[in-house]
Order: C-alpha cells, then structure tokens, then sequence
C-alpha cells in the first residue's frame, strides 16, 4: 500500500457533513441508534462533548436542554441534522460511536498502524475531515480488516477507517443523488434481476443528460445575466470607478454557451467582493480607521481585478477553441486540391470501399446536422410562445399583487405611526448586550419579528454598539416591516432605508448561490417546522474585530406576515473565510 500519511495533496478539509452521502440513510439511522442506547455509558468527556452537540442543534419543546430527553424523542431530530450536514453534531455522534464500538475499534486501530496512518481522528472543533483516501488505497484498507475480520460488516469498517484516520473516503461524484443510487447500485447483490434492465438503465440516463443539456445551459445563462444586471444595479458605482464594463461580459456570456458555468461562478464572486469593496471603499472618517481601511481595499480591489483577469482568459480560450473547431470544419468541407501526380509522388490509392464508407457517414452527419437545426428552431419558436405566455401571466401577477397591496394596506398601520413606535423604542432602550437588544425587540415587536438564530448564530457577539442591534431590529420590524406587508412587488430601496435610520449600517438582498451551496448551515434555519433560507443580512462593519463587525441575516415569511430573523453574529462563512 502507498504511502497514507496525509501527504500534502490531502491538506484540504472536508466538512464531516459528507457522511451523509457516503453513507446510506438506512446505515446512519443504525449509527445514531447505537450512540443512543450507549450515551450513558461513554466516558465523562464524551458524553459532555455529545449532550453540548444536542443542545447546539436540536430544541424541543418543554427541555431546557434537548440532552435530557429520552432517546426515542432525540431520534428523528439527530437523523434530521445529520442529513442537513450539522458537521458539530455528526463529529460527537462519530466519536461516540466509535468508543462504543470498541470490537471494530482495535483491528482497524492496529491495520492504520501498521500502514504508518496517524490515529488521530477528524478536527471535531473545526468540523473536517483532514483529506481524503485515494480510491485504491481505500478499498485496500477496507479490504485487508475485513480479511482478517471476517464477522465484520463493510460499512462499520468503512466507517471506523474514515473517523480513526480522520480522512474520509474520496468520492467519485460530488452529486448527492448521484452518489446516493450509486451507493445503492453497490450494495445490490449480483443475482438481483435489476441488472438485466441495467443497459435500458444506462440509455435512458444518457437520453435524460443529452435533454437536460440545453435546457441547463438556457438557465444558467438567464442566471448568469440576472447576477450581472444584479451587479450593475447594486455596485454602478464601484463599476464605474473600477472601470469594469459588465455589460460587455454579459454579451460574451449569451455568445459563448460553453463559458456559462465558469462565468456565473465568477459573476458570484465578483458580487461577493464588489460587497464588501462597497462599504470600505469611501474614506474613513479618521486616519486611524483608514490606516485600517486601505489595506482591505486595495485586497478587495486587487481580488475585483484578479476575477476580471479570469473572466477574459476564459472569454479568449473560447474564442481559440471556436476558431480552432471552425477551421477544422472548414478543412473538412473544402475540396482537395487538384494536383498533377507523378509516379513519384503519388501515394498508394485508398480502397474503392473505404471511400464509399467515408462518403455515406458523411453524407449521415449531414442529414443529422440538419436535423438538429430544424429542433433548434422549434424550440426557439416554443421559447418565444412561452415567453409571450409568461408575460401574460407575469402581468396577470402584478395586478394580483396590486389587489394584495390595497388589502394590506388597509389591515396594516400607518407608516407614520410605526415609525414614531421604531424612534421610540431605539430612543428609550437602554441596552446593554446584543443579547440584551434581542430580548427587548422579542419583547417590543411579538407581532413582527421571529427569532430562530441558527447554530452559528452568537448572541453573545461583543459588539460595542448594542443599541445600534436594536435600532436596527426595530428597523426591521417598522420600516422594512411595513413595506414588505404592503409593497410586495417593489423594490423600496431597503439600503437606502437603512442608512438614514441607522447610519453606518448596510442592507443587502441576496448571498451567492455557491457560497450558501457550500456552507449551508451557515444560510438556512427553521421556525415552527419550516426551513428558511437566509438570503438577506443587514450589518455594520468590515473586520473580523466582534467588537466593531456584526450581521443580521433574516428571511420574509409572506404567508405569516413576519421577518425571520434566523442568524446573528459575525460575518456569515464564505469561500475567503474557510
């Protein structure tokens, strides 16, 4: 076996929520039944490491603390965060598991060993894996305990291998369904009749990928442009000043298709930094704060242009890659030259059949390329039918949402009067914490706010500011309030809104798609059974200092009427802060 001791090439970490992939649902249900029935005999620092992982992420009504409930109430709420990817709770119910599990423990302890691979486990405290297992040497591991354990069953092995040497098994797709049928595919036994159906199986995967290929192409370029008007909406300024012209990327967009996926990646990005740029980007009002300032700037600006950098490099690798398929095309269809052969230099003459055989499979790929272009323009018939059907039903929406407007308005109070309430309120509160400042606006505003702060959420933030937390929560149960109960369809300038009611503060739409893709639990939280994403924030500050940073992310619940307020804390993660 090669060399596992996690050479630098596996130095990158991989969130602990992969289990919940390599493994099947059935298999992590008898996991987490094995921690339930022996948490009480693990040892003090596991059992404490555990019951502070429940309490973290799981609330149930009438416990103080979720650890004190019975294991058959704890249950479903451990499968159903553990399938959310919750990386703190599933690194105490592996470290549980494993202590209990000391049969399985010691032959696998003593292979890695044996093999020079540290036994050391994940990093619970930042929820990784340290690498990954090279599939070869994977399958090895496992194979070589299971040799000379033979009673013992191959996910448990597979599941001690990953936990002890704190590397998880390498996937060989990042698709969550994918991977999932082809975990079932692996534990089907070779006499199940289903492998006779298995090369129709196989067809008619091919035909779906060949017919969701364009139409995955056509979305993500209509997100590709929204991101990029997006962008230009929100940052013109910074554009300008930057002298970037993102109208010019969007046309290199809808011409070049096979750009679509890297370009809405760095459209993403681009809005991620342009964010952060937007709020250091004016002059501090002191030389102490700039001296803090400009070096970020010129990090954000220098990033800003690394990205428009890649943009173009892309952009002209497509243009050689079309330029080079043109000529090839174009190579392939001109006639030969007609040239006078002498017995010298004429070459040996091609069999009569092999010219016959290249002339009707050219003669194929014609007919076919027609074909393909008359699809192509029904479809785009089709596109435009159901675009003129979508404007219809798109004006059919507005004047709904007129009549729910005037029906809002009407049940809802005054603008003047919630915000006489707001002034009030952040004039009178005398606060002293951020979790004093949360407490008073549950207590001011029952009606308008909800509180559901996720697990990476902290209350206990040492923003110096407090007052300014409930300020702005008043904001959002007042001004932000009112117009999303009765303007659902406008834009009223939320940012704008903030700025004069809480100077120094900043609002902002929308997260990147990857970002929230990536770190989840980050983005998502859930009130009274439903599940929220959160994909507003509003904030103050740009350091990474608690004292002066701090970021309200919230959801609008149209249904109820109410702002979610689902995360409060410093900076959400993202992919610069990993």
């Amino acid at each position: 076996m090669a060399s596992a001791t996690k050479p630098a090439a596996f130095d990158v970490g991989v969130p602990l929520g992969i289990v919940k992939i390599a493994f099947t649902p059935e298999y992590i249900k008898a996991v987490i039944d094995c921690v339930l029935r022996s948490r009480d005999k693990a040892s003090g620092g596991v059992r404490k490491g555990l019951d502070s992982a429940i309490n973290e992420s799981i609330t149930l009504d009438g416990f103080r603390y979720s650890s004190k409930a019975q294991p058959s109430q704890l249950r479903e709420p451990m499968l159903w965060r553990v399938s959310e990817g919750d990386s703190r709770l599933i690194g105490q119910v592996l470290r549980t598991w494993a202590e209990a599990r000391q049969e399985l423990r010691i032959p696998v302890s003593r292979y890695l060993t044996a093999q020079e691979v540290p036994v050391e486990g994940p990093d619970l405290r930042e929820g990784i894996f340290y690498g990954t297992w090279p599939r070869d040497e994977w399958n090895e591991a496992i194979d070589t305990v299971l040799e000379g354990n033979p009673e013992l069953d191959r996910d448990d092995v597979r599941m001690m291998v990953c936990y002890l040497s704190g590397m998880a098994e390498r996937l060989a797709v990042e698709s969550e369904p994918l991977y999932e049928c082809i975990v079932s595919l692996r534990h089907l036994p070779v006499d199940a009749p289903d492998w006779q159906d298995f090369d129709d199986f196989i067809d008619i995967v091919r035909e779906i990928a060949e017919s969701k290929a364009g139409s995955r192409a056509a979305v993500f370029a209509e997100r590709c442009r929204d991101t990029l008007q997006e962008i230009q909406r929100d940052f013109a300024d910074e554009l300008q000043y930057l002298e970037l012209d993102l109208a010019a990327w969007e046309q290199a967009a809808d011409e070049r298709p096979a750009v679509i996926d890297a370009a809405l990646e760095l459209a993403e990005e681009l809005s991620e930094h342009l964010a952060e740029y937007q709020e250091i980007r004016p002059q501090a009002p002191s030389r102490k704060v700039e001296a803090e300032r400009a070096p970020a700037r010129a990090d954000r600006e220098a990033a800003i242009f690394t990205i428009a950098a890649e943009w173009e490099r892309i952009i002209a690798e497509a243009d050689d890659l079309s330029d080079d398929a043109a000529s090839a095309a174009a190579a392939a269809d001109a006639p030969a030259d007609e040239e006078e052969e002498t017995p010298q230099e004429a070459g040996p003459a091609a069999p009569p059949e092999e010219y016959q055989v290249l002339a009707a499979e050219r003669e194929r790929l014609k007919q076919e390329r027609e074909s393909l272009r008359t699809e192509n323009e029904r479809l785009r018939s089709d596109n435009e039918q159901f675009a003129k059907a979508n404007k219809s039903l798109e004006a059919d929406k507005q004047a709904l949402h007129g009549e729910n407007s005037d029906l809002k308005a009407k049940l809802s109070p005054s603008r003047d009067l919630e915000e006489y309430w707001r002034r009030y309120y952040a004039a009178s509160a005398q606060v002293g914490s951020v979790n004093d400042a949360v407490k008073r606006a549950q207590q001011k505003f029952p009606e308008q706010l909800v509180f559901a702060l996720n697990s990476k959420s902290d209350k206990d933030v040492p923003f110096q500011e407090p007052a300014e937390v409930f300020a702005a929560l008043a904001w959002l149960a007042t001004d932000y309030h009112h117009l999303r109960w009765t303007k659902p369809g406008e834009d009223p300038r939320f940012n704008e809104r903030l700025k004069k009611s809480c100077p120094g503060w900043s609002y902002r739409p929308h997260q990147a798609t990857t970002t929230k893709r990536q770190f989840a639990e980050w983005y998502v939280t859930e009130a009274e059974g439903r599940r929220y994403e959160l994909v507003e924030h509003l904030g103050k500050g740009t350091s990474a200092d608690p004292q002066k940073t701090i970021r309200i992310a919230i959801a609008w619940d149209d249904e109820r009427g109410k702002v979610i307020v689902g995360y409060i804390g410093l900076h959400q993660k993202n992919r610069r802060t990993r």
